[in-house]
């Protein structure tokens, strides 16, 4: 029990402590980084205070090393926890991204497989050749339809022309009414 009165010992490592919710299992990393950059930060400035000629006595060199203490491990505390819960908020990011990269990637290989297996089909059933066959006569038999009405209009102007009457129709590639 003892060095254990901060610490649950329920065997879950997903349990959290109240105050900074922190994971179980990260705990002695948060304290170890907390220690770390606390001390480090703490002895800057107490080294700093120290060689400042400012403080004259002995209570105000405590009082700034008090100071010190309380702004280095209170920055030290809040900095560890960022850092102990980005680091896990990035993994759960990269996690969902190769995840969503990996579904996107199966969603466009079926579409793919079906689109092949589509076009595959419809060779097997002629429809391609069918439709390009089709669109041939199509635009032949546009084409004949579009000569036949000049041909039409042209043998009405010639016969107008011929007996003398005015010929005010328009051609058929200007009649809208078609």
């Amino acid at each position: 029990m003892r060095g254990r009165m901060l610490m649950r010992n329920d065997g879950n490592p997903q349990s959290r402590y109240d105050i900074w919710s922190i994971p179980s299992g990260k705990f002695r990393w948060y304290v170890s980084l907390l220690l770390t950059v606390g001390s480090a930060v703490c002895g800057f400035l107490i080294y700093g205070d120290w060689n400042n000629p400012e403080h004259e006595t002995y209570q105000e060199l405590t009082k700034a090393v008090i100071t010190d203490v309380i702004i280095s491990y209170t920055g030290a505390a809040i900095a560890s926890l960022v850092l102990i819960q980005w680091g896990e908020t990035i993994m759960v990011l990269v996690h969902f991204l190769k995840e969503k990269t990996r579904k996107l990637r199966e969603e466009r290989e079926e579409r793919e497989r079906l689109i092949a297996e589509a076009r595959q089909w419809a060779r097997e059933q002629g429809i391609v050749q069918g439709l390009e066959q089709g669109r041939e006569q199509g635009l032949e038999q546009g084409r004949a339809e579009v000569h036949a009405q000049w041909e039409s209009w042209n043998l009405r102007r010639l016969a107008a022309e011929s007996a003398g009457e005015p010929f005010d129709e328009p051609p058929p590639a200007f009649n809208l009414s078609v």
